[in-house]
């Protein structure tokens, strides 16, 4: 008898420990807005990084576009330019006509009064933009505006800020 219930004791303390660590694993899965970025350009986003705007529209033929606002705390932010990922981007300032192109996209794709606000002609950070529809043409400040890019990504770091902008369109 004593058998059969330290038995039964070890089955129901083994299936409470599988449930937990099942539920647990399912309510602790990463932000996906986040792991976008990640995946996106190889730089890990600490876990105090909070997402203040997220719009993404997509269609069934991939066609679209997505748009997220991160924040960092200053230390954290400090920590990021530490990585060697960022050694691919590029200091701000943006070229003149690369701010206009991103300001005229992301305010064609949003209704966000909030974005519509955000002016990118930001001067102290990093940037990174890159023509997905062709990854191998180069962008040069002096030839952003004579291609057209119907498919492109970009990621612009605010240190003033300590703010995170990350956009993509596909046309």
């Amino acid at each position: 008898m004593r058998t059969k219930r330290k038995l039964s004791f070890i089955m129901v303390l083994t299936a409470v420990t599988l449930i937990s660590i099942l539920c647990y694993a399912a309510f602790m899965k990463p932000d996906r807005r986040i792991q976008r970025f990640q995946e996106e350009f190889g730089l890990t986003l600490p876990a105090e990084t909070k997402v203040i705007f997220a719009e993404r529209d997509y269609g069934a033929m991939g066609d679209g576009f997505c748009f997220y606002i991160y924040q960092l705390p200053p230390q954290e932010m400090s920590l990021l330019l530490q990585e060697k990922s960022l050694s691919r981007w590029r200091p701000l300032p943006l070229d003149s006509s690369l701010t206009v192109l991103i300001n005229e996209r992301v305010n064609a794709f949003t209704s966000s009064d909030m974005v519509k606000e955000i002016d990118f002609n930001i001067q102290n950070g990093y940037y990174i933009f890159r023509n997905t529809g062709n990854p191998q043409a180069s962008l040069s400040s002096g030839n952003s505006m004579d291609t057209p890019y119907p498919n492109a990504v970009f990621g612009i770091i605010d240190l003033q800020n300590d703010t995170i902008y990350y956009g993509t369109w596909d046309m």
